[in-house]
């Protein structure tokens, strides 16, 4: 996902143009997004059939699609970041940080872009065409159905992203992991590797959000 989310869309130019084109779609995002359809079936299964030994080597397929081919040398987004700031600090997993903030970072790109994007359209976290590329996974994820509108269909997305983890019994918040109360700032400096920030503060208020693991998550993935 968050390489999916990564890659701004495509545009079309014609083949004597000289201007930049950007990454190709194929195979790198087609890859990604139909991995969703794997992990999204795949992890419950494993999760409620641990002793079957073909849902592992098929979910590692699904994980391997999902990062193809993994050539990245910055951050790979917000929720990674956050991973990162969280993890090694205060003794938490790489896996259940994403857990943690995955889903909250997802609703919190699409509030952002349905507000204009942070700094505008154009600049700042959350702006609008990241919540585009979050909306175009709605197709490949079970159990959901686009409604047409982007902002719409992103929430969808971070809701069955936290009703994944709550199925998974993963559903876990800072506080569980004794992270105390006014870190928030902190957390966010170090995600965004950044004192002087411009979305600082509404990030370190993200943060905020993810001492609790309640949400509007629903289990019917």
């Amino acid at each position: 996902m968050a390489k999916f989310c990564r890659i701004s869309a495509p545009s079309i130019t014609p083949s004597n143009s000289s201007t930049t084109r950007p990454p190709p779609e194929v195979p790198t995002k087609r890859l990604a997004l139909s991995s969703l359809t794997d992990l999204f079936t795949l992890l419950p299964q494993c999760h409620a059939s641990p002793q079957d030994a073909d849902g592992p080597q098929r979910l590692f397929l699904g994980g391997y699609a999902a990062l193809f081919p993994f050539q990245f040398s910055g951050p790979l987004g917000l929720s990674h970041g956050i991973g990162h700031a969280i993890g090694s600090t205060y003794g938490i997993s790489h896996g259940i940080t994403s857990c943690i903030s995955l889903g909250k970072v997802i609703r919190f790109m699409a509030e952002r872009a349905r507000e204009g994007g942070g700094g505008g359209e154009k600049t700042g976290i959350g702006k609008v065409g990241e919540a585009v590329q979050i909306a175009r996974a709605v197709p490949f994820i079970p159990g959901l159905r686009g409604t047409g509108d982007v902002v719409k269909d992103a929430l969808l997305v971070a809701e069955a992203v936290e009703g994944l983890v709550v199925k998974l019994g993963l559903g876990t918040g800072l506080a569980d992991y004794n992270v105390k109360p006014g870190e928030e700032e902190a957390i966010a400096i170090r995600a965004l590797r950044d004192p002087a920030h411009p979305d600082l503060k509404s990030v370190a208020e993200l943060v905020r959000t993810m001492y609790s693991a309640s949400s509007d998550a629903t289990t019917r993935l």
